[in-house]
Parts: C-alpha cells; structure tokens; sequence
C-alpha cells in the first residue's frame, strides 16, 4: 500500500514538473516571437566611439549610443519643448525657481549586472541621484571640463575644490538632499529657470552609485530603453539588447529588439549596405551624396510603397544635412537634443 501510494505521489510530481515545463517553453517561445516582432534595425557610425560615458561624450555620435542607454531625472516633450516626467514622475518649484523638490518613480530598474550581486539589479533611488552628480563635478575636474549649470546648485564649489584626480569625496553637497528613497530637494544659490531643460540633458544621465564606484568612466550600467555588455562591444560593431524591464514613456511603441551598430566604413559602404538592406538607416548624408544615391535607385522612392524614405528635421536644414531611411521604418524622430529615439520608432510590414 505504501508502495502505491508513493508511486502515485512520484507521478504526480513528474505530471506536475511536466506542466511547468511546459508552460515555461510556451512563455519563452512567445517572448521570442515577441522579440523577434519588434525586429532589428541597424545603422552605421563613421568611426568608433571614444567613450560612451555621458559626462566626457564630445561628439554626438556618442551621446547617440549612450541615450539609448541611460535615462535623466526629467525629458523634454517632443510636442512642447517642456520639462516633463521621467525618472522623477513630479516635481515643486518654488516662487523664484531656487529649491526644487522631485518626486522618483519606485517602479525603474537599473540593467541587470554583477555589481547589484545576487539580485542582479534594484530600483533607481534618490541617492543615485546624488552620487551620478558627485561623479559629473567630479569627471569635470579631473578632465578640465566647465561644470555649467551645476555651478548653481549650493555648496558644488566646496565639493569641486574636495576632488582629487583619482577620489571622489565621501561628503555631502550642501544644496542636494534625500529625506528618502524617492524624494530629492536640489536648492540653489541663485534663481534658475531653466533648470529643469539643463538637467535633462543627455550628458546627466543617471547611473548607478554601485556601478560609478566599481567601473568609473567605463560604466555602461543604466536605465534607458536598451543595454549593452562587453562582449557585444565588438571592434566594427556593437549590439545594444531591448530593455524588456524598461517602464518610462512606454506608451506609444516598444522600439526594437536590437539595435546594431557598425562602425568605420565608408559613406560608400554605408550606402551599399543600405541598398543590399544590411542597413536601415543613415544619417548624417550631405546634400550631393543624396542627390546622387537617389538618381542611382529611383525607383527605390518611388510609388505608394518605395524602398527608401529620404528625410530631413528642421534642424537638419541648417547643416544641409538628410536621412535615408528603410520606408517599413515608422515613428523615426529626433528629439530635442538631436537624439534619434529608437524606443519610439518600429517597423510597419504592411
């Protein structure tokens, strides 16, 4: 009878275990197809970046990549050109624009990485906040680079004359205060207006406090809408992976579920990838290398579903510059810093 019974119970455990696997291979399978909707695009830098640390980026090539990486405390409204939510979902201002009061999200996670250990990533916290600026004062010290605006946040001068080249220093900012994880008080030393469009700059991005500590200016640990990891930095090509836990401004499209990124070759190059559809997108083309792609492939931009698509901002027209773009490509903006948002943009087979 014992015997039985136990035989039962194994069975059970075994149908049981069955099941799970099962439903675990459906899921995966559907995250799968999930992904591979969302589709890969790719794109083609003239050269490799020098970095990809937002705080010592010189070229926009660079805060390219790094903007899909990394997240700021506020953005900008595409539609409005005004500060609006991010990391930090609200904020107070006072009357003269002196003592600012942000209110964080508790539901955005940094990427996953062996930094966070065994929970392999946790929550943005007002003290990442804090340390990202420490390390900004900091990285403007060390590699001679004007602080900006930061300079009217009180008590920075005090903590700028405490950096040393290799130190950041283990004390307070004056004007930087956390009464808990989620709630931030930045107060400056004068009126400044315009404060929350400077912090929304790419170049303030927020970054770990774990990460800025262990890996410094090579820390690519963020929150943005996609990551990368070393091994996919490779010399001509890096692949940034979609962010599946990425929660900020989600409402219009998912983007992509890669993003490949070639370097050092030619505009020629560029342009026969493109037409042999290993690329989807250039940007950056002037005025007669345009004229003659298009007077070469025509009819590749013609009709009521052509190949190509050749597109050019506002601000592209005073540089004379254009994009051509895969025409299944739908939702490509730049933003107002010159940023193309890849999370917003997505492919339309039809």
């Amino acid at each position: 009878m014992k015997s039985t019974l136990i035989k039962k119970t194994t069975r059970r455990r075994i149908l049981f275990f069955s099941i799970i696997l099962l439903i675990s291979s459906v899921v995966l399978s559907c995250k799968n197809d999930y992904a591979s909707m969302l589709g890969v695009i790719s794109y083609s830098e003239s050269d490799k970046p020098e970095t990809i640390f937002p705080y010592l980026e010189t070229k926009q090539s660079e805060t390219q990549i790094s903007s899909q990486i990394h997240s700021t405390l506020v953005t900008i409204d595409k539609e409005t050109g005004e500060p609006c939510p991010s990391i930090a979902y609200d904020w107070m201002i006072n009357s003269d624009y002196s003592r600012f009061v942000f209110y964080l999200r508790d539901d955005v996670s940094f990427h996953e990485d062996e930094v966070f250990g065994k929970n392999k990533s946790r929550i943005v916290q007002a003290i990442d906040i804090v340390s990202s600026i420490k390390h900004y004062v900091w990285t403007c010290k060390k590699y001679n680079r004007p602080l900006g605006f930061v300079t009217s946040i009180q008590g920075i001068e005090v903590f700028y004359d405490a950096c040393s080249n290799d130190v950041v220093p283990e004390i307070g900012i004056e004007g930087i205060i956390f009464s808990n994880e989620h709630t931030l008080v930045i107060e400056l030393s004068e009126s400044y207006p315009t404060f929350l469009y400077h912090l929304a700059m790419p170049k303030m991005a927020i970054m770990p406090q774990e990460a800025l500590s262990k890996y410094g200016i090579e820390t690519t640990v963020g929150c943005g809408p996609y990551k990368i990891s070393k091994n996919l930095m490779k010399e001509n090509k890096w692949i940034l992976i979609r962010n599946e836990n990425y929660v900020l401004d989600t409402l219009e499209h998912l983007g992509f579920s890669k993003i490949r990124i070639f370097f050092n070759n030619s505009i020629d190059k560029e342009l026969q990838m493109l037409n042999e559809g290993n690329l989807s997108l250039i940007f950056g083309l002037s005025q007669n290398v345009v004229t003659k792609f298009v007077e070469s492939n025509i009819e590749r931009f013609r009709g009521e579903n052509p190949d190509f698509v050749l597109m050019q901002t506002d601000e592209m027209k005073n540089s004379d510059l254009y994009v051509i773009h895969d025409s299944k490509i739908k939702g490509l903006f730049f933003d107002s810093f010159g940023i193309i948002r890849f999370d917003k943009a997505y492919f339309n087979e039809q």
